[in-house]
């Protein structure tokens, strides 16, 4: 696995196509053509739809100097994951920019308290190879397993491995789960594991809140 974090995206992969949330609208050079198809239809379904992640703009370069070309907005960056063969990476569905179109996206479900209680019942998560490109506010934090346990809100998750195991920060009463913040650390991160944090969070942390309006939100 491997994560660039950058403000722009300068695709130049000729014959791979790649598609791209249609609310971005990429810059094409004049050997990319341009279309509307749907990416993968049936793959994580209701969080496409809620998050308009369905319909994408597909481009594909027909040349080596053709290029698909996305730049980030004031106060956002970009985090650009390439994943090898077999590797997995859980995201969230509303932050996806762009996502090549060999790469594999499914849904996974965890209906535990503990899952409920971070708003995490239903992940998207997707299967190298290829890459994808996920929107963060800000320039966002990596923690791998060299990093520290400490604490850290658990709407700050943007992206993260499948094998990594949290832990509450703390032992949260149930009034506290109910209407605060849940503060998140890290249990065990394996060896070439990551999460990725956003440096704001991306969604009130209150779980009644997220139970109503956020049922899907990965």
């Amino acid at each position: 696995m491997q994560i660039t974090i950058d403000q722009s995206l300068d695709y130049r992969i000729p014959g791979e196509k790649i598609f791209f949330s249609r609310e971005r609208g990429p810059t094409l050079s004049n050997a990319v053509v341009q279309s509307w198809p749907v990416y993968r239809p049936g793959r994580c379904l209701v969080s496409r739809l809620i998050h308009g992640r369905y319909f994408l703009s597909g481009a594909s370069p027909q040349a080596n100097n053709a290029s698909a070309s996305l730049r980030a907005s004031n106060g956002e960056s970009f985090t650009i994951i390439d994943l090898e063969p077999g590797e997995k990476c859980c995201f969230l569905m509303g932050s996806l920019v762009a996502i090549q179109e060999r790469l594999l996206i499914t849904t996974r479900f965890n209906f535990s308290f503990a899952a409920a209680a971070v708003g995490h019942c239903f992940i998207s998560a997707a299967t190298g190879p290829g890459l994808f490109v996920l929107s963060c506010n800000g320039h966002p934090s990596i923690l791998t397993s060299r990093d520290s346990t400490n604490g850290f809100p658990a709407s700050r998750m943007i992206a993260w491995s499948p094998d990594v195991v949290f832990a509450f920060g703390g032992i949260p009463s149930t009034p506290d789960v109910v209407l605060s913040e849940v503060v998140l650390r890290n249990d065990r991160v394996p060896a070439k594991c990551m999460v990725l944090l956003n440096s704001l969070s991306s969604v009130p942390g209150n779980f009644v809140i997220k139970a109503i309006k956020e049922a899907y939100r990965v």
